[in-house]
């Protein structure tokens, strides 16, 4: 019976990998008079995870936060120096600029909600 209950966690952990690390939803910035812009759903996760954004120009993202979790209280921008509180049930606005082509990484504090820009 330990041999069944562990290899059940095993693959729970696996899928909870899976579902944070693999499963990307993507979406591309709209562009606005201002620059761009993009809403990313924070419920479970970050919702789009990859945001296309072109390199240059401000991106607004609207985070639209959908619970009150702890693990999604902050999010945090390394490349850019900017941690920020997100309000329970609320939105926040937040305005980064790619400054050149690449990868930059958002997270929550713990590192359980992740995304990416990816500018163009």
């Amino acid at each position: 019976m330990q041999v069944i209950g562990i290899i059940l966690i095993l693959i729970i952990i696996a899928l909870f990998v899976y579902y944070f690390k693999w499963s990307r939803k993507e979406e591309k910035a709209v562009e606005t008079e201002a620059g761009q812009q993009v809403t990313v759903v924070v419920k479970g996760a970050y919702s789009p995870n990859l945001i296309k954004a072109k390199a240059g120009k401000p991106l607004t993202i609207v985070f639209d936060r959908q619970e009150d979790s702890s693990c999604s209280k902050k999010v945090i921008f390394k490349d850019f120096d900017i941690s920020e509180e997100l309000p329970d049930f609320g939105q926040k606005e937040i305005t980064v600029t790619p400054k050149a082509t690449g990868e930059y990484q958002f997270s929550c504090e713990m590192g359980m909600y992740q995304g990416k820009i990816t500018a163009e």
